[in-house]
C-alpha cells in the first residue's frame, strides 16, 4: 500500500548536498529537483463584528465578507480546519445551534441545544483532502432552530473576535479522514437508524442511513466507534489523530431516535471515551497501541436539555514503533455508557460530510 503521508521534512544538509552535486554535474535535471517540503501555513480568520442568526432554520455565512479562507492544494494534500463559535441567546427558551464547515460541496456539522441566554461554545474540526490540484474555499456557517417557547423572531448572537468566533486553517498537510462507514460494515446494524412513518422508513432504510447505538440494541453498553481503515505512514513521520463523534441522547419521547432505541425516561447520558491507535505488524496483528488519554478514560456527559453534543479526543505526534517492522495504523474510539439513557452516534460519511468524523495527518511540527 502506498504511503498516504509522504511530504518530506526540511533537511538543510540534503539541500546543500544536492546543490553541490548539481554544481559539478551542471545538469538541468539536478537544478529542477526540490527536496524541501511545502511550507505549512496556519491562518486565523475571526468574526469582525457581532452577528445575529435568527431561528428560521436556514444556514447563513458568518461574517459580512464570509468567515472563509481560500487556499491552493495539490492532489493528495489536505487542510486541517478548526472552527469555533460562541453565541448568546435572545431567549431563555431552548433552541438548537448548528455550526458547520463546508468545503467543495461537503459539510461537517455540529449541533447542540442552547439552554438559557448565556454565551455557549461550539466547535467543528475536520480534514479536507484535495481531489485534484486547485484552489479551494472553506467557510463557516451557522443555523438556529426554534424550540418550545421560542419563535423565528428569536436569534443567537455570535460574538466577535478570534477568542470567540473564528476559523484556523493549517495547510498543506498529508492525511486521511473517515466517518462511521466502517462501523456500519463491521457491526452490521442494518436499518437501526431508520425512523419516522412507515412510508418514510422504507425511504430512509434504502438510503443507507445507518447509525450505531450504545446502551440499546446489538452494541450493548460499550462499542468501538469511528473505525478507520489501515493507514500507512512513512518511517520517521509522526501523526496527529483526532476523533470527533457527534452524540445524541435517546431519552423517552425524542424524535431524534427510533422508538425502539428510547431510554426508560427523561434525562441525559454519561460515557467514558478513549482514543485507540493500533500499529499493525506484517502478520496483521496488533504490535503496539497508543491511547488518549494515556490512562483511564475521558468522562463525557450530555444533559437532557443539550440533547446533542460533540466529543473531542486527540493524540499528538504518534510515532511508528520500529520493532513492529510495519508502517500501518488502525484507529478507533472506545465508548462505554456509564449511566443514563442510550446514545446514538450520528452518521458521518467518509470524513467529508455528515456529523461524526475521525482523521489523522502528518504533524507539521
Amino acid at each position: 500500500m502506498a504511503p498516504f503521508f509522504h511530504t518530506p521534512r526540511d533537511r538543510p544538509f540534503l539541500r546543500f548536498l544536492t546543490a553541490l552535486l548539481c554544481y559539478f554535474a551542471l545538469t538541468a535535471t539536478c537544478s529542477s529537483q526540490n527536496t524541501t517540503a511545502p511550507r505549512v501555513r496556519s491562518v486565523t480568520i475571526a468574526l469582525p463584528e457581532e452577528q445575529h442568526v435568527y431561528a428560521n432554520q436556514k444556514y447563513v455565512n458568518l461574517g459580512k465578507e464570509g468567515l472563509a479562507q481560500t487556499f491552493r492544494l495539490r492532489k493528495g494534500e489536505a487542510a486541517y480546519l478548526y472552527a469555533k463559535g460562541r453565541a448568546r441567546s435572545s431567549s431563555a427558551a431552548t433552541m438548537l445551534d448548528g455550526l458547520r464547515v463546508t468545503c467543495a460541496g461537503g459539510s461537517i456539522v455540529s449541533t447542540q441545544n442552547h439552554v438559557g441566554v448565556d454565551a455557549e461554545w461550539q466547535a467543528v474540526r475536520r480534514l479536507f483532502a484535495a481531489p485534484m490540484d486547485g484552489n479551494y474555499t472553506c467557510r463557516v456557517q451557522a443555523v438556529v432552530f426554534s424550540g418550545s417557547g421560542s419563535s423565528t423572531k428569536d436569534y443567537h448572537t455570535y460574538l466577535k473576535g478570534a477568542s470567540n468566533t473564528s476559523m484556523i486553517v493549517t495547510y498543506p498537510v498529508r492525511g486521511r479522514a473517515w466517518g462511521t462507514e466502517n462501523d456500519v460494515a463491521i457491526a452490521g446494524y442494518g436499518d437501526d437508524c431508520c425512523y419516522g412513518s412507515a412510508s418514510d422508513l422504507v425511504k430512509r432504510c434504502k438510503s443507507n442511513t445507518e447509525c450505531v447505538y450504545i446502551g440499546s440494541g446489538p452494541a450493548g453498553r460499550e462499542e468501538y466507534l469511528l473505525r478507520s481503515r489501515r493507514l500507512t505512514v512513512p518511517a520517521g513521520k509522526t501523526i496527529d489523530v483526532y476523533s470527533e463523534p457527534e452524540l445524541t441522547v435517546c431519552y423517552q419521547g425524542t424524535g431524534s431516535c427510533p422508538k425502539n432505541r428510547h431510554g426508560p425516561g427523561p434525562g441525559g447520558s454519561t460515557l467514558d471515551l478513549r482514543l485507540v491507535i493500533q500499529q499493525i505488524n506484517a502478520n496483521g496483528s496488533v504490535c503496539a497501541t497508543t491511547h488518549s488519554p494515556a490512562s483511564g478514560h475521558k468522562r463525557f456527559t450530555i444533559s437532557h436539555n443539550e440533547h446533542h453534543k460533540r466529543a473531542h479526543l486527540v493524540a499528538y505526534d504518534v510515532a511508528l514503533k520500529p520493532a513492529c517492522r510495519n508502517k500501518q495504523f488502525v484507529i478507533k474510539t472506545y465508548a462505554r455508557l456509564v449511566g443514563g439513557n442510550p446514545v446514538k452516534i450520528e452518521r458521518g460519511i467518509n470524513g467529508s460530510s455528515g456529523y461524526s468524523t475521525g482523521f489523522a495527518f502528518y504533524s507539521p511540527k
